[in-house]
């Protein structure tokens, strides 16, 4: 598919941003799969184009619901088995609950720029989780000195 519009743009740059200028920072998809391992339906807020969500799908059969607010980035995610991309916004989730776990990788949660619209963010994010879920967010600046999952 072809790149014609801005969104569409951004969207390329944004993968290739990720394929050539943050190399290091792939070793989050390990640091992702360990973290969630036990969740058989994920949530990733922040998804981007898929470069977390969809090992995470393909590592084992469970649900990954890619959720992201820009339909361009969207259309970049891979058709993985058991991988949902859905577009919307973290702060108000166009979903139901049910999830094992919710993550936002690569630091997506620093988006938010406000305190109330981070405040909203987590506060939807506990909504879609089980009782017994959990909710990880990455704030770090890069993965090259995180400890591995003890």
């Amino acid at each position: 598919m072809e790149p014609h519009t801005t969104a569409e743009w951004e969207a390329l740059l944004y993968d290739w941003h990720n394929d050539h200028l943050l190399r290091a920072q792939r070793a989050d998809v390990d640091y992702w799969q360990a973290s969630t391992a036990d969740a058989d339906r994920l949530l990733v807020l922040g998804a981007g184009t898929g470069r977390v969500a969809a090992p995470l799908a393909r590592h084992r059969p469970r649900l990954v619901t890619a959720l992201d607010l820009s339909p361009a980035r969207l259309r970049r995610v891979p058709a993985v088995p058991g991988l949902r991309p859905v577009c919307g916004d973290m702060r108000r989730l166009p979903l139901a609950g049910g999830f094992d776990a919710a993550i936002v990788p690569y630091s997506a949660m620093q988006l938010l720029v406000s305190p109330r619209d981070r405040d909203q963010a987590l506060v939807d994010a506990a909504r879609v989780l089980t009782p017994d879920g959990f909710l990880h967010v990455d704030v770090s600046g890069n993965f090259d000195t995180r400890p591995p999952k003890n």
